[in-house]
C-alpha cells in the first residue's frame, strides 16, 4: 500500500510591532529626545499618515503615531532587538507544540520563499511542508 502525501502550504505574515507604515520615521524618534523633537517627529508621522505613501489605513496609522509619541516621551520607544534568531524562536514557542518545528523551519528559511520587506509593510514567508495523509 502506497502512502499518500498531502502538500500543505503555510504562510506567515510578519508585521512590525510598531506599524509597518511608520517604521522608518518611528525609529528616528527613539533615544533621548527633547519634547520639541518628539512633537516634530509626531507631526512628521501624522503627515506621513495623510500622504499617499502610507502603507496602512489612516486611523491605524494615526493611532500608531500617537502611541509612538507617548512611548518616546517615556523614553520607552524600542526600535528593535538585534537578537533576531531568539525573537524567531520565541514567536514559534507561542504556537501549539505540533506546529513549532514547522515554524522554526520556516523562520530559518529552509524550503521557504520570502517576499516583501519590513519597509514595504511586512514579510510574507511561504513554506511547502509535505506530510503523510491520514489513512
Amino acid at each position: 500500500m502506497a502512502i499518500q502525501l498531502l502538500k500543505l502550504t503555510c504562510k506567515t505574515l510578519a508585521i512590525c510591532a510598531l506599524g509597518a507604515g511608520l517604521m522608518p520615521s518611528i525609529a528616528s524618534a527613539a533615544g533621548n529626545k527633547t519634547n520639541a523633537d518628539i512633537q516634530a517627529q509626531y507631526r512628521a508621522d501624522v503627515a506621513h499618515c495623510k500622504s499617499p505613501q502610507a502603507t496602512q489605513d489612516r486611523n491605524t496609522c494615526m493611532k500608531e503615531a500617537g502611541a509612538a509619541m507617548e512611548e518616546a516621551r517615556r523614553n520607552q520607544l524600542v526600535t528593535g532587538n538585534p537578537n533576531y534568531q531568539q525573537d524567531a524562536v520565541n514567536r514559534c514557542k507561542a504556537l501549539p507544540t505540533d506546529r513549532q518545528q514547522d515554524c522554526l523551519m520556516q523562520m530559518s528559511g529552509q524550503d521557504t520563499v520570502t517576499k516583501g520587506s519590513v519597509d514595504s509593510g511586512g514579510i510574507l514567508r511561504e513554506t511547502t511542508i509535505t506530510v503523510p495523509a491520514k489513512q
